[in-house]
């Protein structure tokens, strides 16, 4: 089915009566009318001819329209919406052959948002769902974090004629995306979840109350978005990832449609590519390259670069390691691609190999473009300045750095240049004892989860898939997986393509202690925690008579090393040093450092580079 939209331009016509032409005025009057229409037919004609087309599609705004009757499960297939009747069977004599615990969906046209209330009989739910002695909060902040969408009715197969929906579910704590269930709503108004298309409820949450049962066997036969579609113009390939779609396209902001094969459109948002499904979702995918090389485990950045298989201009095989995905999906998984937007005019690239099709692979001609409008060093640059050298070697000179070619380009099907990044050249950062303190304002059983995106080293208590423990009002952590009470949890771990902040502060070494204690403080940190911080980063500051220090922005840090925390907490402090020594005072631009308040349940977080 995909998704339809429309752009409909109202029009107006008034025709009132005209006044009665004075005698002997008649012909002057015909004459103006002739001279009217004669003028206005040609304008019309000059703008329908004259109509600029746009180079790339129409901008995709998915309609999600509201019923007017909510009470949408008493109606027949026939929904009201927006005072227009829309037939929701897609065809009335589809006759579909089922194997046992099958159902065959009429969709319907667009997910269509209904009121929460009717669909979960709220009435009924929230006396007793407020009732439990495990839910905290109300049942109005629980359903504030939940949208449902009408999506279709059940054809043929179990539960046929009753109602499917979806159910959005915005997580506790910081989330890539919402949780989606499929529920089918049957005659006795009993919500069932269908767990084969629907994401795994959270043990902890509450949000599972809401389904009156749950069914592990019901497949829906007419949900799936092809596993392969064919690139127009291109032997490629898109791959899809996953079985089926666990997002709601409405969610993205104007995506940009790429093209449209037979059963739904493709779609780039993010550097990622994805197909809608016809309840709405969408699926991910991504290019199934000619050049996909051997995947390589590096011990350094743990993305896993791959060999990639093209020849080099001399006919020689390349032998580098190079990774050219996204690394901040935030939830997206591999489909996600590094594009060089900076790059204006192919006259900047120049050839230096082919892929086994016999497209191009490209390497920079002018070496001073830089990333980002503004910056000091060229691109080149900046990677030479970042390059990771392991203790004991020495860095390579730009010239020995520009020969092992760092930075490499191809054109993809849609005119894009993907990026491929020389692994040796790729930063990594380990960030050493970052600690997590929580705060509840009651006593509160607190599920805690970090993502660092060169992954884990070392966590205390041990990391099972994440840490549950009991937090107190005073900071005191009881961790039910060994039975003891612990300060903070911690954890070691490493990012990957990290940069160094720019602005910052330059301190003489005798003074650190008292600069720690109040930038510490200015961004949030009681005496507690920054003297744990100070006790254990200060003493790693001793070689140099000045000292290069800078925090990263916590939204940076946000993407370097995700947390989730459940339930979520009314604030999150995360701070997170870096430093250099120098043996010499310089001159840096000063950073910006914001004071946050800590009100309600707080979670504090600190942490530091170390090289």
């Amino acid at each position: 089915m995909g998704i339809h939209y429309a752009n409909q331009q109202e029009t107006t016509t008034e025709n009132p009566t005209p006044p009665q032409p004075k005698s002997g005025g008649l012909k002057i009057v015909l004459s103006i009318l002739v001279v009217v229409l004669v003028v206005g037919n040609a304008l019309t004609l000059y703008l329908l001819f004259n109509k600029k087309e746009d180079s790339k599609p129409a901008p995709f705004t998915p309609p999600v329209v509201n019923i007017t009757n909510t009470d949408d499960d008493i109606l027949d297939n026939n929904t009201t919406v927006d005072g227009e009747i829309i037939d929701n069977n897609q065809d009335d004599d589809v006759n579909i052959d089922l194997t046992e615990g099958e159902i065959f969906m009429s969709w319907n046209e667009w997910p269509t948002i209904v009121n929460h209330y009717d669909v979960f009989n709220g009435l009924e739910l929230k006396p007793i769902l407020e009732a439990e002695e495990d839910f905290s909060g109300t049942y109005e902040s629980l359903m504030d974090r939940v949208k449902v969408y009408k999506i279709g009715t059940v054809e043929q197969g179990p539960y046929q004629d009753n109602t499917l929906y979806m159910v959005s579910v915005r997580p506790d704590g910081i989330a890539f995306r919402d949780n989606l269930y499929r529920v089918i709503k049957d005659a006795d108004r009993n919500t069932i979840l269908l767990t084969k298309h629907s994401d795994d409820a959270s043990p902890h949450s509450a949000h599972e109350k809401l389904f009156t049962s749950i069914n592990n066997e019901i497949t829906i036969t007419n949900v799936e978005t092809p596993v392969n579609i064919n690139v127009p113009n291109s032997d490629l390939q898109l791959k899809k990832i996953g079985e089926e779609g666990f997002r709601m396209a409405n969610t993205y902001n104007n995506p940009e449609k790429l093209f449209t094969y037979d059963g739904g459109d493709i779609y780039k948002y993010n550097n990622c590519f994805f197909s809608t499904a016809d309840d709405g979702s969408v699926t991910n995918y991504y290019l199934d390259l000619d050049f996909k090389g051997e995947s390589v485990e590096n011990t350094r950045i743990h993305v896993n670069p791959e060999i990639l298989n093209f020849t080099w201009t001399d006919g020689s095989q390349n032998t580098n390691e190079y990774s050219y995905k996204r690394l901040y999906n935030m939830g997206w998984g591999e489909g996600c691609y590094d594009y060089a937007y900076y790059i204006d005019d192919m006259s900047q690239l120049k050839q230096v190999g082919q892929t086994p099709s016999g497209d191009a692979i490209y390497e920079l001609a002018d070496q001073s473009i830089k990333e980002t409008p503004g910056s000091e060093k060229s691109m080149l640059e900046m990677m030479h300045a970042r390059q990771y050298v392991p203790e004991g070697q020495e860095e390579l000179s730009f010239e020995d750095f520009l020969d092992a070619k760092p930075l490499l380009f191809w054109q993809d099907p849609f005119g894009d240049l993907l990026v491929m990044k020389n692994a040796d050249f790729m930063q990594a950062v380990e960030m050493a004892k970052p600690v997590i303190y929580l705060y509840p304002e009651t006593d509160t059983d607190v599920s805690v989860k970090v993502h660092p995106n060169k992954g884990l080293t070392i966590t205390e208590p041990d990391y099972k898939n994440g840490w549950f423990v009991k937090a107190t009002p005073s900071g005191i952590l009881y961790n039910y997986d060994d039975k003891t009470a612990y300060p903070y949890l911690f954890w070691e771990g490493h990012g990957l393509d990290y940069d160094r902040p720019q602005e910052g502060f330059v301190v003489a070494q005798n003074e650190i202690k008292s600069f720690l204690i109040s930038k510490l403080e200015q961004q949030g940190l009681i005496a507690k925690e920054y003297n744990e911080f100070i006790e254990y980063w200060e003493p790693l500051m001793k070689e140099k008579p000045y000292y290069f220090i800078t925090f990263v922005p916590q939204a940076k840090f946000d993407r370097l090393a995700p947390l989730e925390i459940n339930p979520q907490p009314d604030t999150i402090i995360r701070v997170f040093m870096d430093y250099q020594g120098l043996d010499t005072l310089v001159k840096v631009k000063p950073q910006t450092l914001t004071t946050p308040e800590r009100n309600g349940f707080t979670v504090v977080e600190w942490g530091g580079a170390r090289r």
